[in-house]
């Protein structure tokens, strides 16, 4: 029994140290996706330095709520009526950042990322 407490404590340790780390690395990862989302922007709606740096921010929360998202226990059609409430608050803060040219810019470059990312998903199921 003392032997298999001596070998399930570093085996214990481990784990409890990697987990912050993952929630450190997924937290990094989402703040790198929203800088380059913002970057794909930033030409495309001749955004000013406050307007990125708000938009970074809106995307970092957008992502992490999405995350969460993908790993909570709803089911399918919740997850899709999850995800469509959280676009309506992202776009809601977005209109709040950018002119109204701008809003409309962004909602059509949106609309057509999310048709190409459908037609691929739709493509895959095909196969």
């Amino acid at each position: 029994m003392t032997k298999l407490k001596t070998l399930l404590l570093p085996i214990l340790l481990l784990l409890f140290m990697a987990a912050p780390m993952k929630a450190q690395v997924a937290s990094q990862d989402t703040e790198k996706k929203a800088q380059e989302v913002t970057s794909r922007l930033v030409q495309r709606l001749d955004l000013n330095q406050e307007q990125i740096n708000k938009i970074t921010e809106i995307h970092a929360d957008y992502l992490q709520h999405l995350q969460k998202m993908k790993q909570s226990a709803m089911n399918k059609e919740e997850k899709a009526t999850a995800v469509k409430r959280l676009i309506k608050k992202e776009d809601k803060k977005m209109q709040e950042v950018l002119t109204e040219a701008q809003f409309e810019k962004y909602v059509q470059l949106r609309n057509t990322q999310m048709k190409k990312y459908l037609a691929r998903k739709k493509e895959k199921a095909r196969e």
